[in-house]
């Protein structure tokens, strides 16, 4: 092995422009970011200023023991085609590459091809493309060979002792980039999948119909989850905020939810509480909180899973509710039912008494009196036993509702008073006028419906002489109606009137058999109504608004008419003789 001298000018030279080819391949490694750039960079330097006929860089990249080419430069298509290489102890990898990458730390080099005994096998062909001598120096990462600098010169004894050392400090760089480049990937690789589970992460937080609340149980800092916008009204930023949702917490509750939140967190949690919305309505959360656990086996954070149960709330509360009314309506039916026995007696022996006085005796209107008080008991009764015990055996018929008007106007006016009544086909269905608003229904049913809503109505504007509009018309209801009626068109019996109105607390109640807001008032009246509308395949719709009145809406299915003496039936109803309305 020849060594290069001040006194050898072509070694000088060689030697020379080596080192500048090492100072610009330490530049282009400081600069390159990936391995293939910073190959291409490196055999291409080694060619044009290192004075080399062919540079290449290898490695085993599938870990298959065999040194696939990364790249080259020079004349090195011509030369390595159709040549394989190993980096195990096999024919293939005997040579200058293969032995390199076994050897570890040292190169392999040949200062004369053509008399070294060891290039044998490729002596003909290294000759045949002007190789005189070579240098395989492994490529280093982490004190492992995972590849190869292998270059070629154009003349024998172009690798000396500071050739050797300057080539294998540079593939020793070429290694730790390379090894550099490979962390980089990971790295990259490890920050893209953590982004992409995050993002799926999110996803599916995104899509629970739930709160994700996260708490640093070392900076108490929380992390709310977008959902609370739709749920609580407030943005999530602001949620994160403990105070605040403490704040929240109706003040029933909070003393409770707080010694919950305030215990120990190595064991599951869960609570049920209020809170109110950013519009002011109450709302149930069901919360579930856990802790995280670091790897020193303490915890690190907190999260809760809240859900919105207000409505699972409500339908136990309405379930509980109907329960208590069923248990009511019994125990009211059965006292009913005994106390039409008591007024049976009574009625009888008023009759009695009556007939034993004759019609001119001075007590005769008193005890006529009676008989009107039994009735109106009676009446009641049969109100009770219809909410305890309903009956399906009273015959439904074609009833033309503008007739049922018309044959009960005299007694609504009287019920009425003092409000104006008016009772009028509705102006926006004038197209359907020829057309009767024929249901089928039971008529004694339907009366006493238009009985009840007129005493509301009535009752609702207190002593004041207030109006009460009854209208009848058509409404075409469409498939998946609020009131949970089948798509058709429904006819509808309208009581509307100018009273104060109710507030939405009593209007929740108002259908609900013996709820009532008046002093002496039974609660039946607006539960027979729906009873009444619901066994007829209808609905009722109440609207109301404090200081605008009421207005309730009978929903019956249309019949359609085929006989002549319905159609024959007077579609006028007449109105009242009091005056118009104001």
């Amino acid at each position: 092995m020849s060594t290069s001298s001040a006194h050898d000018a072509p070694g000088a030279e060689r030697l020379a422009s080596l080192l500048a080819t090492f100072g610009a391949a330490t530049r282009a490694i400081a600069g390159a970011w990936d391995r293939d750039t910073l190959a291409a960079a490196i055999t291409q330097l080694l060619v044009a200023n290192g004075a080399f006929a062919m540079a290449w860089i290898g490695a085993d990249l599938d870990g298959d023991g065999w040194i696939e080419m990364i790249t080259a430069s020079g004349d090195a298509d011509a030369y390595l085609q159709g040549i394989r290489i190993s980096a195990v102890d096999v024919p293939e990898g005997q040579g200058p590459t293969g032995r390199a990458v076994r050897g570890g730390a040292p190169p392999f080099l040949s200062s004369d091809i053509e008399h070294d005994p060891r290039m044998e096998p490729w002596r003909a062909r290294c000759l045949a493309h002007g190789f005189r001598s070579s240098g395989a120096f492994p490529l280093h990462s982490e004190h492992l060979p995972t590849g190869v600098l292998t270059v070629y010169a154009p003349v024998a004894g172009a690798f000396g002792e500071l050739e050797a050392t300057v080539l294998t400090d540079l593939a020793r760089a070429v290694g730790f980039a390379f090894d550099d480049f490979a962390v980089r990937a990971e790295r990259a690789a490890a920050a893209v999948r953590l982004r992409e589970a995050e993002d799926r992460y999110r996803a599916v937080v995104d899509q629970l119909d739930a709160i994700v609340f996260v708490r640093d149980l070392q900076t108490n800092e929380a992390v709310c989850s977008p959902q609370a916008r739709a749920i609580l009204g407030y943005d999530a930023a602001a949620l994160s905020d403990l105070a605040l949702w403490r704040q929240l917490v109706v003040d029933e509750d909070r003393e409770r939810v707080a010694a919950v939140w305030e215990s120990a967190v190595d064991v599951e949690r869960e609570l049920q509480y209020r809170m109110r919305h950013a519009d002011g309505r109450i709302v149930w959360m069901h919360e579930r909180r856990r802790a995280m656990w670091g790897a020193d086996g303490m915890p690190t954070h907190e999260y809760s899973l809240v859900v919105d149960i207000t409505g699972r709330r409500q339908l136990e509360e309405a379930v509980a509710r109907m329960e208590r009314l069923e248990a009511v309506a019994r125990v009211a039916a059965t006292a009913a039912h005994d106390f039409g026995n008591v007024l049976m007696a009574i009625s009888l022996f008023q009759s009695f008494l009556l007939e034993g006085l004759g019609p001119y005796h001075a007590l005769a209107a008193d005890v006529a009196a009676i008989g009107e008080s039994v009735e109106r008991g009676r009446a009641l009764t049969a109100q009770l036993l219809a909410v305890g015990r309903p009956s399906s055996s009273e015959e439904v018929q074609q009833v033309d509702v503008l007739e049922v008007l018309g044959r009960l106007h005299g007694i609504l006016q009287a019920i009425a008073s003092p409000a104006i009544l008016r009772l009028e086909p509705d102006p926006a269905h004038a197209a359907h006028a020829p057309v009767a608003p024929t249901v089928v229904i039971a008529l004694r049913a339907l009366e006493h419906a238009v009985l009840n809503l007129v005493i509301n109505a009535r009752d609702a504007m207190s002593s004041r002489a207030g109006r009460i509009t009854v209208t009848v018309g058509w409404e075409q209801v469409a498939a998946g109606s609020p009131l949970e009626l089948a798509a058709g068109r429904y006819v509808t019996l309208t009581v509307a009137d100018n009273g104060p109105g109710m507030p939405r607390e009593v209007m929740d109640h108002a259908f609900e058999p013996f709820y009532t807001t008046k002093e002496h008032g039974t609660g039946l009246g607006l539960s027979s109504v729906l009873r009444t509308a619901h066994k007829a395949g209808g609905a009722v719709r109440m609207e109301s608004a404090l200081g605008a009145g009421t207005t309730v809406t009978l929903l019956l299915p249309e019949t359609v008419v085929s006989t002549p003496e319905l159609g024959a039936i007077p579609r006028r109803c007449p109105r009242s003789r009091r005056g118009a309305a104001p």
